[in-house]
């Protein structure tokens, strides 16, 4: 099945008179060729736009907030630890005692998370030591490197960017119920999931109600899957607003404050990345940049949630892939 991002690219292709090739078996990956042969490739909904190191410093928790500091963005105030197999091999040590004794000094709760994922994946709000290691634990067994951060009260925003240029910035908000007084949890949230496939076209997505993050955000909060909510009673679920966890999405590309496009902007082009997603936390987005960390940057930004919002998003979405092929692959 072809996803949104590559029906548009095929349109856009089409409206600019180029060659589109897409593999037959999985329709994820293809080509767009204009009539000189000069090609680009695309995987789902990444163009190849960016350098590979560029994308690798960006994936990276903690190289990205390095580097950021050092050309000076606020970041977030975190380091970073690893589990036993690589701290045998480095001269530094940072076992999960050393990420422990940071997280003390910052402060409770704080975030506890791999360095190097995407989509939200194992990433735990921790209130307490006990919470903190068995977390931390869980997240050494899938990747050698974990990240532990303050905790920002702040609204979640993404701002895409391309070449200078602000396309598209919306909040992110976590995945959330709203109670009837009679389903579960667990059956609000599979009904939750049956309507995110209806309304993405997907054929399936995770079991929401089976996520690790999702019953320890339950059990802090005194809840199991089999709570009832009371009527109109809405619960949040997850920590963390990744749209690919269920969150939501809200268009601020019209009401967020300039200064925040500006500091994407230059985050972007001093990462050498000519598209991105800067990730940012802030108190308040719609007055000048004060009270804000530069949370994460995407070096491949997806935009198929956000291009189903409305027509204007879906406009913002088709303007940016447009101007993308035109620059990678020349107008005719």
């Amino acid at each position: 099945m072809e996803t949104a991002a590559v029906l548009l690219f095929k349109k856009i292709a089409k409206e600019l008179g180029h060659t589109f090739v897409l593999e037959p078996h999985y329709n994820q990956a293809g080509y767009i060729e204009n009539a000189q042969k000069r090609r680009i490739y695309f995987r789902n909904n990444t163009l190849d736009v960016n350098t590979y190191g560029a994308i690798r410093i960006a994936k990276d928790k903690e190289y990205c907030r390095y580097f950021l500091r050092k050309f000076g963005f606020t970041t977030a105030h975190g380091t970073s630890f690893f589990n036993e197999r690589l701290n045998s091999v480095l001269s530094e040590k940072r076992t999960v005692d050393y990420g422990y004794d940071f997280a003390r000094k910052i402060g409770f709760p704080v975030v506890v998370k791999p360095n190097s994922s995407s989509q939200g994946r194992y990433v735990f709000k921790a209130y307490t030591k006990q919470e903190f290691y068995m977390y931390s634990q869980l997240i050494l067994t899938k990747t050698s490197v974990a990240v532990v951060e303050r905790w920002y009260p702040y609204h979640d925003v993404r701002i895409v960017v391309f070449d200078g240029k602000m396309y598209a910035a919306y909040m992110r908000k976590p995945l959330s119920v709203v109670g009837n007084g009679i389903d579960s949890l667990q059956v609000l949230l599979e009904k939750k999931a049956r309507a995110i496939l209806e309304e993405k076209n997907l054929q399936s997505i995770p079991k929401l109600w089976e996520d690790v993050r999702l019953l320890e955000k339950l059990k802090h909060d005194n809840r199991s899957i089999y709570s009832i909510p009371k009527v109109n009673e809405k619960i949040i679920l997850l920590e963390n607003a990744n749209l690919s966890a269920g969150g939501e999405a809200i268009d601020v590309t019209e009401t967020i404050h300039r200064s925040f496009c500006d500091i994407a902007v230059e985050a972007a082009k001093n990462l050498n990345l000519r598209i991105a997603g800067i990730d940012i936390l802030a108190k308040d987005m719609t007055k000048s940049a004060r009270e804000y960390v530069v949370l994460e940057v995407n070096g491949s930004p997806g935009l198929e949630n956000y291009m189903r919002l409305s027509t204007s998003a879906y406009q913002r979405a088709k303007q940016l892939y447009t101007d993308v092929i035109k620059k990678l692959c020349g107008k005719t």
